[in-house]
């Protein structure tokens, strides 16, 4: 691996008034004169020979008459001796904060090419910020650590405590669409989608995902792709961002029945509960589910029946609770690979979908051989 060298930053900058003192030297004039000369007091003089005041627009014009300097010139260099200070006390910082930049997947990162491929501190302090937008490191944890995804996130995965993972996972989401035009979510045009998206479900996902892109966006959602990160565990989260509302999806769960059954439950939650709440699907932990931003026993217990009306959304737009009820009783308990695909053909989906109803109904073993119906995507 190459490495990025940090970019060249001059450590000879020096305070404007050292360059002032030494035109007063050259032209043979002393701090009193230069103070009649231009109407100024002594002491502003002295104070910025000895780098402790600026040296503002207005007196920039007083001077440039004396020393036949333009303004700017002087504004110039009173600028970039304070952006330099202020990029030091910056490097200073970020060298500061190492621990907590080691929480951030930072490898991963540099493979996505989201961070140079350096080791420099500085370097990928200075990346992270560009990356995250943001002006100054501590404002991660402003931005960051009250996202109500994160909060939720953190609170189901408690054995981890890294939240910056998720933060990252979904940062890379929004760059993909903070420059895209602003389409107001229409849940009408979604609703009336869901049995042309149903039907994707028995294309390959190099043919289905554009159509799928395009039909979210004609709604007003933008449909993403994240790669997840090593134990982040987020299948999918909907969230709106600048005035944008984002289904985003990480190609954990690849498996065709698990892939739609993820998609159609992040649907199910903007028709059922809006834009305005986020939802973050992850794998559960502990004996938890899916997380949707609890903080008290009353938010828990809501979140708890949103997750419920959204997995409910999903498996019935798949596969009707009467259909498959009926297929259930005509199959008694014997389920052939067939069977199973003639039944899919019915309802127009993947046999992979009915596979994975099958087993979420128990009436079928997670170890079964029919699995070897369930196409993975890449």
């Amino acid at each position: 691996m190459t490495s990025t060298p940090r970019p060249f930053q001059p450590d000879w900058v020096t305070h404007p008034g050292e360059h002032l003192a030494e035109y007063l030297e050259s032209w043979g004039m002393s701090q009193a004169e230069l103070a009649d000369r231009t109407g100024l007091h002594r002491k502003t003089i002295n104070a910025i020979i000895n780098g402790t005041m600026s040296i503002t627009a207005d007196t920039s014009v007083l001077l440039e008459p004396i020393f036949g300097m333009p303004a700017n010139f002087w504004v110039n260099l009173d600028a970039q001796y304070h952006a330099y200070m202020a990029r030091k006390s910056q490097h200073a910082h970020i060298e500061a904060q190492q621990a907590q930049m080691s929480r951030f997947p930072i490898k991963d990162m540099q493979k996505r090419d989201l961070l140079p491929r350096t080791t420099d501190p500085i370097a990928l302090g200075v990346a992270l910020m560009q990356f995250f937008a943001l002006g100054d490191f501590d404002q991660w944890a402003v931005v960051w650590q009250r996202s109500p995804l994160v909060v939720a996130y953190r609170q189901q995965r408690a054995e981890t405590k890294t939240p910056e993972l998720v933060s990252v996972w979904l940062r890379e989401g929004q760059r993909l669409v903070e420059h895209r035009e602003s389409i107001p979510f229409d849940a009408a045009k979604l609703r009336e989608a869901l049995p042309q998206m149903r039907q994707l479900t028995i294309q390959p996902n190099d043919q289905f995902w554009p159509v799928l892109e395009g039909i979210c966006t004609n709604a007003g959602v933008y449909l993403v792709r994240v790669p997840p990160y090593t134990n982040l565990g987020v299948y999918a989260a909907t969230y709106r961002f600048r005035g944008r509302t984002v289904l985003q999806m990480s190609g954990l769960r690849r498996s065709v029945d698990q892939f739609w059954f993820s998609f159609f439950h992040e649907v199910g939650h903007l028709l059922l509960h809006g834009v305005k709440e986020l939802f973050l699907d992850q794998a559960p932990t502990a004996g938890t589910e899916h997380a949707a931003v609890p903080e008290t026993a009353d938010a828990t217990e809501h979140a708890d029946t949103q997750e419920a009306e959204a997995n409910a959304f999903a498996a019935r737009t798949l596969i009707p609770d009467g259909a498959m009820r009926q297929f259930i009783r005509e199959a008694k308990s014997t389920y052939t690979s067939p069977a199973i695909e003639r039944f899919a053909a019915q309802q127009g989906i993947h046999p992979g979908i009915v596979v994975g109803r099958l087993q979420h109904e128990q009436v079928l073993n997670y170890a079964s051989a029919l699995n070897s119906l369930k196409d993975s995507y890449s």
